[in-house]
This record gives structure tokens, C-alpha cells and sequence, in this order.
């Protein structure tokens, strides 16, 4: 019980107003801040969009308006959720080829969350590139693979294993 305490998880983190006050949003970083962040990852990946890299097949026309959604404020919620997810991840020193793609640990996040999230796909890749995770594009996909495997999903402090659990306290 003590090791689960010393995750730092609990149940506010992932309350909706939490990810609003300036703890959750990485110290002090406002919506600016927010937007700064996003703009550099776009600047890195000019093709990131909500889709991911990109956007899927039947909705090729809407590249700017997926790329805007960035920048909306559930795309902010997603975010952080995602960033606060990615915190308990155990990066492995390379990327795996057949680790968790950007898409399943887009759906743990959401199954983790104490709250309905949706994450979108592109959201948690620009997370994990401000978390500083490696990542690799999956070629002709929308999707990413990233320096982690499948046992990434328990927590780096107490082993507990956070895959779609949202009781980990």
C-alpha cells in the first residue's frame, strides 16, 4: 500500500478540474504555453494532425481542420491526461517494432482516466514527444511506435500495472 502511495496517483490527479490548475499543467504551464508547445511539435512533424501523421484515408480534405484541432481545449485535456499517463511508463533505451503503437496506449490512457477522455490519436504522439520518448513513425500509417514494449504498461515506481486500471491510487 505505501509503494502504491508513492506513485504520486491518485485519484484527483485525473480529475477534470485538476488537469485546469497549474500543478497538472507541468508546473505553472498556461494555454500558451500549451500552444507553444504544440506549434514545436508541428514544427518537427509538420504533418501531425489529430489523426496523427496525417489523416486517415477518408478524410483527406480535412488536414488543416484536424491539424487546428491541436490546439482545442479537449485537445489540451487529452493532453495532459496523456503526459500524466506517459509519467509511469518505463522507457526502454530503443524503439520497439513490435512495442504498443500510439493508437493502443491511446485507448489505455482513455480506459485509465478517472474521467470520460478522448484522446485522439496525434494528441498522444505530440505527449509522448514532449515526455521525451523516441519515436518512429509506422510507415504508411497514422500511427507511431515509440521506445517502449508491452510491459510498459506498470507503473516505473511500484510495478502495478496500469493498463486500462484506473483504481491505481
Amino acid at each position: 500500500m505505501a509503494t502504491q502511495l508513492y506513485c504520486l496517483r491518485r485519484k484527483m490527479t485525473m480529475n477534470r478540474d485538476y488537469l485546469h490548475t497549474e500543478k497538472a499543467r507541468g508546473r505553472g504551464i498556461s494555454h500558451y504555453d500549451y500552444h507553444e508547445i504544440i506549434q514545436s511539435i508541428i514544427q518537427e512533424i509538420p504533418e501531425l494532425t489529430t489523426d496523427g501523421y496525417g489523416v486517415l484515408e477518408d478524410k483527406k480534405a480535412d488536414f488543416e481542420a484536424s491539424q487546428k484541432l491541436l490546439f482545442s481545449e479537449s485537445s489540451e485535456d487529452a493532453f495532459w491526461a496523456c503526459c500524466e499517463y506517459i509519467q509511469f511508463l518505463r522507457p526502454t533505451k530503443n524503439i520497439n517494432g513490435n512495442g504498443p503503437t500510439s493508437y493502443q496506449l491511446k485507448h489505455k490512457v482513455e480506459k485509465w482516466a478517472d474521467y470520460p477522455v478522448y484522446v485522439p490519436n496525434g494528441i498522444f504522439i505530440a505527449a509522448a514527444i514532449h515526455s521525451g520518448l523516441q519515436f518512429k513513425r509506422i510507415k504508411g500509417s497514422v500511427n507511431a511506435l515509440f521506445n517502449l514494449n508491452d510491459r510498459s504498461g506498470k507503473c516505473r515506481q511500484c510495478g502495478h500495472d496500469l493498463r486500462g486500471d484506473s483504481a491505481h491510487v
